[in-house]
């Protein structure tokens, strides 16, 4: 049986594991939410926590330290925008913050598949890079059939740059789905973040040219794509699994590599800022280690924003 929170759920989900941008979404929209007064949380999983309780709730403002959150929780919590619940039930995590916090609206981080918890709106994003993502799991990333788009309240396809022709996917889409509105959105990269000092430096840095890029995304050529469009030179490029956890061993070659490669910068993004080892700063010194910030930006987000508000 489905399960109902009494406040209104949004979920942020996609067909794929991985990749469609649906946390830098959730995080867009709880922004969003917060700027027109109505009190955000973020429902999460929190995947590949280290440790700890069933369920972590974190008021809007706290810290919680990444072993109990897993990587993409810490994004929402040090983003300040949404209290943020970590938890396999979420429904049981939504009861107790509601109990606790009395949040006006819920973001379900990754929601698709959860169908145990009640919805009211069911947000889709599909990647441009990537719309199927090779067939079904196991040999492809989608976790369930193209049908199943039916559910979906709103489709966003993720990743499209202007002028982008999307006329294919979104012909995919409407097989499945006739009558949910179709949006558009991109990531934009908004600033650097030092690691050593924790200092912002603007996009348009000239101190930041030649990198040396590292990540572990389940899309990493999303991420290469945004470094190309800054018009940085990419001396390399690795990619590690999803969520990995980086060890000091690690870090040393990828500084060692910079070093050769005449990159006095490793660049990375913010999910695997949380992942890096104690002293990753001083591992890779003298070579300086930034991530970047992102954030979306939707075609039609009035329109979009007045449906789900």
């Amino acid at each position: 049986a489905r399960r109902f929170l009494e406040t209104p759920v949004i979920s942020i989900g996609g067909l794929t594991m991985g990749g469609a941008g649906k946390t830098p979404m959730a995080l867009h929209l709880a922004r969003r939410l917060r700027e027109a007064g109505r009190n955000p949380a973020i429902l999460t999983r929190g995947y590949k926590r280290k440790a700890g309780k069933p369920v972590v709730v974190v008021a809007r403002g706290d810290k919680a330290e990444v072993a109990l959150t897993g990587d993409e929780a810490q994004i929402f919590i040090r983003a300040g925008d949404a209290h943020v619940g970590i938890g396999g039930d979420r429904f049981a995590t939504g009861r107790r913050m509601e109990q606790e916090l009395k949040p006006g609206i819920f973001v379900l981080d990754d929601g698709f598949q959860h169908v145990r918890l009640a919805r009211t709106h069911d947000v889709v994003l599909i990647d441009s890079l990537d719309p199927v993502g090779g067939g079904m799991f196991p040999l492809g990333r989608l976790r369930e059939p193209l049908e199943s788009l039916k559910r979906a309240t709103e489709i966003v396809i993720t990743r499209v740059e202007p002028g982008q022709d999307t006329a294919g996917i979104e012909g995919l889409v409407r097989r499945y789905n006739s009558e949910a509105p179709l949006f558009h959105s991109r990531v934009v990269p908004r600033r650097w973040v030092d690691l050593q000092c924790g200092a912002a430096r603007e996009i348009s840095d000239a101190g930041v040219r030649r990198v040396g890029a590292f990540c572990g995304l389940a899309m990493p050529r999303a991420f290469w794509r945004t470094l190309e469009e800054m018009g940085l030179e990419i001396a390399f490029r690795r990619s590690f699994s999803d969520h990995h956890h980086y060890r000091p061993g690690e870090l040393k070659r990828l500084a060692e590599q910079a070093s050769a490669a005449g990159a006095e910068t490793l660049a990375t993004t913010e999910k695997d800022a949380m992942n890096l080892c104690e002293g990753a700063v001083e591992i890779v010194a003298p070579t300086r280690l930034l991530w970047l910030e992102i954030g979306v930006e939707i075609d039609q987000e009035e329109d979009f924003l007045r449906r789900i508000l």
